[in-house]
């Protein structure tokens, strides 16, 4: 995964209307036969890596059904997306606007202070909370560079789940 989005995500088209593609997604996750941990609900699917192999930049796969847009209604598509673990997640969201918050408070309060003739020392949190941005998109994109067996290996477990699902 060699790009700088940080949820890869990709389509898988399913040959059956919706209703039935979702109730057969649901059958074979169920049955277990793709291996690994795997949940099913509504039109949900995610995909984990097995426990024993799980590290801070594991990745979850996601994948939502719905109606396939480009056949004019028949058939169905799997949205898929790549996402770190939900506490991961939430982390990652708190950080992030964290730092633009700083740089922001950074921001206003520097302007006050130099318009009241003060140092705007304040001002330095603007570039800081800016580096500290880029250096958190670095981080994740380390963590795919780190998990990208692991992804392959649950894109290749979604791909035999919408082979058995079609059949």
């Amino acid at each position: 995964m060699s790009s700088l989005r940080l949820q890869p995500t990709f389509r898988l088209d399913l040959p059956l209307a919706p209703e039935a593609a979702r109730t057969r997604l649901q059958e074979v996750v169920r049955s277990g036969e793709v291996g690994g941990p795997a949940e099913a609900a509504g039109s949900c699917v995610v995909l984990r890596a097995p426990a024993e192999e799980q590290r801070v930049w594991s990745p979850y796969l996601t994948a939502q059904l719905g109606p396939a847009s480009d056949r004019g209604g028949s058939g169905s598509e799997l949205l898929a997306r790549f996402t770190p673990r939900p506490e991961v997640w939430t982390l990652l969201m708190m950080v992030y606007f964290g730092c633009v918050f700083a740089a922001l408070a950074g921001g206003v309060y520097g302007c006050v202070q130099w318009l009241l003739g003060a140092t705007p020392w304040a001002l330095g949190l603007v570039p800081i909370g800016f580096a500290a941005i880029g250096v958190l998109h670095a981080v994740s994109l380390i963590g795919q560079n780190l998990s990208s067996h692991q992804m392959s290996a649950l894109r290749e477990r979604l791909e035999r789940i919408v082979e058995l699902a079609s059949e």
